[in-house]
């Protein structure tokens, strides 16, 4: 008897293990709604239905679902793919590992849809499937507008899953879809109707989370007088238009300065010296850099300021006005400045972390009251970004960017701390326990620690094959080693985010099967994973165990693991312990009335209808990321920051960027 309570248990603790160490680390973010409307057409209710929809779809088919209705000058010179990926990447869609997913991306003005599948959704239906979808969801736009486009194609691409995921059903089973799909469509419009009508009676709107407007860039200010917007309208700049709402964006002449220095911060020198340079990088680049200070924001806030000042002067390149101006704002009493990034390419590649490492770059020189210099370095910096990938990259990277052939550096440091982790001592420890166990088995064996990974434009794992290399490691005929890469991600609230990454080379990757290539990451992930740094440890578990698997073939499991399964144990045996008593508890009770369930009956009969029937009205999530953007928080080095990944100027253009005081 005891024997069969033992394996009872065993086998309950299985169950419960299993789907919770699957789901220890979440398949998908819901940060994001998953319905994208930059139209402006659908409701409140109508978004959270068609996020609501994108969810079950993902956790049904373990493959994400995004819904985008766009307009053409969201993408002007680049293509509806080219901003699908965009936003896939910058707002983390995608469901597991691979990210998989499917981006249904439609302008409604152009009548274009367009399917793209990433990661693992990539060939999963069938491309004469994905053109019938793109070619009918329009046939809903007459009657139900932007919601009967985005609805009409989710559902498609639903219920090609359920059914024509299995069969070919062809030319015949599209028009049974397309019949099906227009009853849904109906159906799911008046449902929502409804809905919206009872929000507007009652009031009683489901609390949205708090969207990250300009208010968050500057203080929110009282509201005014007539008088007082008029006395601020005649104290403007003279190039600030009178109707800013109704500005056409235009492209001035070269010959307009690049460098406006109204609060003269800079000598004629500096002034001509920084000219130079940013009609050179022009040139070069194809794209616009523009300087401009001035003793005050006119009550406009730095980001609207340094947006308007490069609109309404027509900087910027090409199509799609790309460039960058750096507003310094000399107020005494609200002194700071804001880079502007315009364009959809500077947009896209100027992200939160490119921003604060140029920030923190800047910072200092502001503070000491250096602004040639800390001016000279912002426009470097971006001149590196745009050529780069990179604003600043690291010092081993040759500067054409240009790998060495493979060479050997028994010269090289083995421990190369660039983040700071490490204690002196910790670093001799770690240097000998490395040079002990490599002699011992002919490896050569690395530690490093970097900073910001997502600022230098490197995956990580690139940037480790690339720095093993750069750094002449390896031994023998084919360079055999392995090189553990400990990044650090600082925030601009001061936090410290840490990841690891492991490349090996040649024999190194003999015995690095996954099983022993997850194990290894599981002891540095266990360590770093605490709210202290704990990259020593991390470290030295990491080389300890790289001997233990070249001595025996294998790695054995974290110290965590098996402290996770032994929780797990006894949770499961409580929980046996209370489901049996409460099933005991359940036979002796009345059942209840189960409710709703007249819904799934069809009227004046006993047939259970096939259709769906959505129980489910509601989901409470974040902002989309078409109209809204970033946060802002405080930096690690004593000022403050702002970040915005897309806000816009008075007359309504798009732009990105960041600001601090000092």
């Amino acid at each position: 008897m005891k024997k069969k309570i033992n394996v009872l248990l065993m086998t309950l603790m299985l169950a419960l293990i299993l789907p919770l160490t699957v789901s220890a680390k979440e398949a998908w973010s819901e940060d994001y709604y998953r319905a994208l409307d930059s139209t402006e057409e659908l409701s409140d209710a109508r978004v959270r239905d068609l996020d609501a929809m994108c969810l079950d779809f993902m956790k049904e088919n373990h493959t994400d679902l995004v819904l985008a209705a766009v307009v053409p000058d969201d993408y002007s010179g680049y293509s509806l793919e080219d901003l699908a990926e965009y936003y896939y990447d910058k707002y983390g869609f995608g469901y597991g590992k691979n990210r998989s997913g499917l981006f249904v991306i439609c302008d409604c003005e152009e009548e274009v849809a367009k399917v793209v599948a990433f990661g693992d959704a990539k060939g999963l239906v069938r491309d004469d499937y994905i053109e019938f979808v793109e070619d009918s969801v329009f046939g809903y736009k007459e009657e139900y507008g932007v919601y009967g486009v985005l609805y009409s194609s989710a559902r498609f691409l639903s219920n090609y899953f359920k059914d024509d995921l299995a069969k070919e059903n062809g030319a015949a089973g599209e028009k049974q879809e397309e019949a099906a799909v227009a009853e849904a469509v109906k159906e799911e419009t008046a449902v929502t109707q409804e809905e919206e009508s009872a929000e507007k009676e009652t009031g009683e709107k489901e609390a949205e989370p708090e969207a990250v407007t300009e208010s968050r860039i500057q203080e929110e200010e009282p509201p005014r007088t007539v008088q007082e917007d008029t006395e601020r309208k005649m104290n403007l700049p003279d190039w600030y238009v009178d109707d800013p709402e109704n500005f056409v964006l235009f492209h001035n002449d070269e010959s307009t300065p690049r460098v406006v220095d109204d609060a003269d911060i800079f000598s004629d020198e500096e002034e001509y010296s920084l000219e130079e340079l940013l009609t050179k990088y022009r040139k070069e680049l194809d794209r616009d850099l523009v300087i401009f200070t001035d003793v005050s924001e006119h009550y406009k806030g730095k980001a609207v300021y340094a947006a308007d000042f490069y609109e309404m002067n027509g900087y910027g390149c090409g199509s799609g006005y790309e460039g960058a101006c750096l507003f310094i704002c000399m107020d005494p009493n609200n002194r700071g400045w804001w880079a502007c990034c315009s364009g959809p390419e500077t947009m896209r590649i100027y992200t939160e972390e490119v921003a604060n490492a140029i920030d923190e770059d800047l910072f200092p020189f502001m503070k000491e009251g250096n602004y040639f210099d800390g001016v000279k370095g912002w426009i470097e910096n971006f001149h590196t970004l745009y050529t780069q990938g990179t604003p600043i990259p690291p010092k081993w990277l040759p500067k054409d960017g240009v790998l060495p052939e493979p060479f050997q550096d028994a010269d090289a440091e083995r421990i190369v701390d660039d983040a700071g982790a490490f204690e002196t001592d910790e670093i001799e420890r770690l240097k000998d326990l490395a040079e002990e166990i490599g002699e011992e088995y002919d490896l050569d064996i690395a530690v490093h620690t970097a900073w910001s990974v997502s600022a230098i434009g490197m995956r990580p794992e690139d940037y480790a094959e690339k720095f093993y290399r750069c750094m002449g490691y390896g031994k023998g005929k084919k360079n055999d080693g392995l090189l553990l890469v400990i990044f650090h991600k600082k925030g601009y609230d001061g936090s410290n985010a840490r990841f690891g990454v492991m490349y090996a080379n040649g024999a190194g990757k003999d015995k690095l099967t996954q099983v022993n290539r997850d194990r290894l990451m599981g002891f540095v992930d266990d360590e770093i994973s605490h709210e202290t740094d704990n990259s020593f440890y991390a470290a030295k578990q990491w080389i300890e165990q790289v001997g233990h698997m070249q001595k025996t073939g294998r790695v054995p499991r974290s110290f965590l693991y098996w402290a996770w399964i032994t929780f797990c144990g006894i949770i499961s045996g409580l929980i046996f312990g209370g489901s049996s008593l409460s099933g005991a508890k359940k036979r002796m009770a009345t059942p209840e009335i189960a409710t709703n369930a007249d819904q799934y009956l069809i009227s004046e009969s006993m047939q259970i209808q096939s259709s769906d029937v959505f129980l489910r009205r509601s989901s409470t999530r974040r902002y989309s990321p078409i109209t809204t953007s970033s946060g802002s928080s405080s930096s690690s080095s004593g000022g403050r920051s702002s970040y915005s990944g897309s806000y816009h100027s008075s007359s309504g253009g798009s732009h990105s960027g960041s600001g601090r005081s000092f």
